[in-house]
């Protein structure tokens, strides 16, 4: 904040340490910065702000996908998969509320999956619209498991941006 910083989380997520979903907007370049977040599926910042320059709108969301585990076998990943998916559809309808006001729309998701292994996931975003971009680096060995251990797990890319362009209705189109 002392950088000209706004910093948005949902609600549940007000403690600097929770950094789940979290986003930082520079206040030099954005202005009138909303916070759109919600608290259903565990939580989603979403900001929406006016870009100074060009005066368009964009919205930022910051996404943790939860209940798919790489390191498990895959049919017991089966149900926890169902639960992110379907805390994947809330988002997409959400935005598509809440956010049809944008120009732009940027997803940043932890995914907790690749493409290349379940890709019924990326599937929901590009089938409502979104652009994948692969950020091609892979997941560092910080978490830890119930007993306080770090758990030896393969490196892998867990996060992904998408991006979605609205297209504003032109008084041609009228």
């Amino acid at each position: 904040k002392e950088h000209n910083f706004a910093i948005i989380r949902p609600s549940n997520k007000q403690s600097s340490s929770d950094t789940d979903t979290a986003i930082a907007i520079c206040t030099n370049k954005f202005k009138d910065i909303e916070n759109r977040s919600f608290t259903e599926s565990g939580g989603f910042a979403i900001a929406v702000a006016t870009e100074i320059k060009t005066e368009k709108k964009v919205a930022f969301i910051s996404a943790h996908i939860r209940g798919f585990d790489l390191e498990e076998p895959e049919d017991h990943m089966k149900e926890e998969a169902a639960a992110g998916d379907r805390d994947i559809s809330n988002l997409l309808n959400y935005l598509k509320q809440c956010c049809a006001d944008c120009e732009t729309i940027i997803v940043g998701a932890d995914m907790n999956a690749i493409p290349e292994i379940y890709r019924k996931r990326f599937l929901l975003f590009e089938h409502a619209g979104y652009e994948l971009h692969r950020t091609g680096k892979p997941t560092s060995l910080m978490s830890h498991n119930g007993m306080g251990e770090t758990p030896q797990l393969q490196q892998r890319e867990l996060d992904y941006i998408f991006v979605k362009h609205n297209k504003k209705e032109s008084i041609v189109d009228k």
